[in-house]
């Protein structure tokens, strides 16, 4: 036997019966190589949460040597094993699906290796090169988890290989993650649709959700949210329309924001930045952290997540019936006004009746009583109430 990475050569010379010698003697040359080659997955990355499209191929290097000198590789000697966890699922490469233990035992393919693409840096030399395999990207299943075998052999027989319980028990590969979900934002504050003032504005912060996909309920792995980006227009007749740093300018631009678990907040933007008589926009959207950069990206980031209008003004109501002049009646069934609103649009009239000669008594929908009320109305324009019993106490003034 040789010692690991020395190079012998084989030297042979003929004779015959007749004494005669072979002039021209056979020569072999050849290496001692104990040494296991060592191999690297360039991707998947361990714990690495992939988009599909990222999948599409998965690659490595191998490199061979023969103690420090150069070993040495045959044609194709990487393969490859994948697993989707979640169902025990193995890829077959042939019929190009996932499939069990069972099914593939009973078409003869366990253990369902497969041979990767390979590609020597220097034919010459066959000591290193490049591996590759491709599984087509709608295989690959959002929110699940994976685990790849890689094996290779020289043609020394030294090899890299796992066992059937490794492979059936999830050990000893490369665990990563397919994610190929976007998150998906709201604003909860200002509400969309909403009409505020000074006292329902937000006073410290507006924040909103971040929902990273898939949901941890099923399938139950996603890459986690990575950045949330705002921006917020105004009214553009005030000039200035677009909030950024804290102040408004011309230029539009997303402020990036770093979200909690599943939400996002900003404090740079309050009751204090709005201006009566004024609509804004909010758009929001949110980046996940799945290779490769950017992530998956909500494709809503143009869409309004909020719009809402800012009034501290309040609006104003008339009274039609009665009239002015303090008219006298021998019966009243129905009252009626109008109201306006110089921005938003009016919402609910409400009225109080007094009797001022009782000067204890207030009109309720529940008939007289001494407690101060208001009630609403009904209508807007006009707004009416009306009653079909005689509500009134003859010779008292309301």
């Amino acid at each position: 036997s040789g010692a690991n990475g020395e190079n012998y050569f084989l030297i042979t010379r003929a004779t015959d019966t007749a004494y005669n010698v072979e002039s021209l003697q056979a020569e072999r040359p050849f290496t001692i190589d104990s040494t296991t080659p060592t191999l690297t997955t360039i991707k998947p990355v361990s714990n690495t949460y992939y988009q599909k499209s990222s999948l599409v191929t998965i690659s490595g290097t191998s490199v061979d040597l023969a103690g420090t000198n150069a070993g040495k590789f045959n044609n194709n000697p990487v393969n490859v094993c994948f697993k989707r966890i979640a169902d025990e699922k193995y890829w077959d490469n042939i019929d190009k699906k996932w499939q069990g233990k069972t099914d593939l035992e009973l078409l003869e393919r366990w253990l369902p290796w497969s041979t990767a693409n390979w590609t020597f840096y220097d034919v010459a030399v066959a000591t290193a090169g490049y591996w590759s395999f491709e599984i087509a990207e709608s295989s690959w299943t959002s929110g699940q988890q994976y685990m790849v075998w890689v094996g290779v052999n020289d043609q020394a027989t030294n090899k890299i290989d796992y066992t059937e319980a490794q492979i059936q028990g999830g050990t000893g590969g490369v665990l990563f993650y397919c994610d190929n979900e976007a998150p998906v934002t709201d604003v909860q504050d200002p509400p969309n649709g909403s009409y505020l003032n000074d006292v329902s504005a937000p006073a410290a912060h507006i924040w909103g959700n971040c929902d990273e996909m898939p949901t941890k309920e099923s399938p139950p792995y996603n890459a986690g949210n990575k950045y949330t980006y705002l921006k917020i227009k105004r009214d553009p007749t005030l000039g200035a329309e677009w909030f950024v740093s804290g102040a408004w300018v011309a230029g539009e631009n997303w402020t990036e924001i770093i979200p909690w678990i599943d939400t996002w907040t900003y404090s740079g933007f309050n009751e204090t930045k709005m201006t009566h008589g004024t609509t804004y926009w909010i758009y929001v959207y949110a980046t996940d952290n799945a290779y490769p950069p950017p992530g998956n990206t909500e494709s809503t980031g143009g869409n309004i997540k909020s719009l809402f209008l800012y009034d501290t003004q309040a609006g104003t109501s008339t009274i039609s019936v009665p009239p002015t002049g303090e008219p006298h009646y021998k019966s009243l069934t129905t009252i009626s006004g109008t109201c306006y609103d110089d921005f938003s649009s009016p919402d609910k009239v409400f009225v109080e009746i007094f009797d001022d000669t009782d000067a204890t008594l207030y009109y309720s929908t529940n008939g007289w009583t001494t407690t101060q009320n208001y009630f609403e109305t009904g209508g807007l324009q006009p707004w009416t109430t009306s009653w079909t019993t005689n509500i009134w106490t003859n010779h008292h003034r309301y």
